[in-house]
């Protein structure tokens, strides 16, 4: 019985990998246009580092500090930080806020927003920087900072304070 049992168990594997075969057949050119896809992963990553995004930018309260970013560090409203969905955790981001014309400097450690149009979440010292605490939310543009390119990240003092 135990041979038997054997042959049978070899069969019916054989008989199913030859079936699945039959459903989803074996598409060598799609294998290989995976491993071009791979290598046209950095020209992915120059199109997230040369693209402007605009959007409205949110931000986190206060009470979201100490909590768990997706990348495992720990919030902190104090921190210029921001969740992005695109852009790799440690990339940092040049934020503008066209209404009032400020910059703010901030590295991404987190994942989201997931809101309609929203591009990016930023720490509550980020955007106290921007000017947008009172309203909550306010258009941005983002686009991805290189010290080479750009020059060093602005110190912040020398960001004029908000006007209340």
């Amino acid at each position: 019985m135990g041979i038997t049992y054997q042959i049978m168990k070899r069969a019916c594997m054989t008989f199913l990998s030859m079936g699945l075969m039959f459903v989803f057949p074996l598409n060598l050119k799609s294998q290989t246009s995976n491993l071009n896809s791979n290598s046209n992963l950095k020209s992915q990553t120059s199109n997230l580092n040369s693209t402007k995004e605009k959007g409205i930018a949110s931000y986190y309260g206060k009470r979201a500090t100490g909590r768990m970013t997706s990348s495992g560090e720990r919030l902190h409203h104090d921190s210029l930080t921001c969740a992005h969905k695109r852009h790799p955790f440690g990339t940092l981001l040049r934020v503008y806020n066209p209404h009032n014309k400020r910059v703010v400097v901030v590295k991404v450690n987190d994942r989201g927003p997931f809101g309609r149009g929203r591009i990016v979440d930023l720490s509550w010292s980020a955007a106290r920087e921007l000017g947008i605490l009172r309203r909550g939310i306010a258009p941005v543009e983002v686009t991805v900072f290189d010290p080479n390119r750009d020059g060093p990240i602005p110190p912040r003092d020398s960001i004029p304070p908000v006007q209340y």
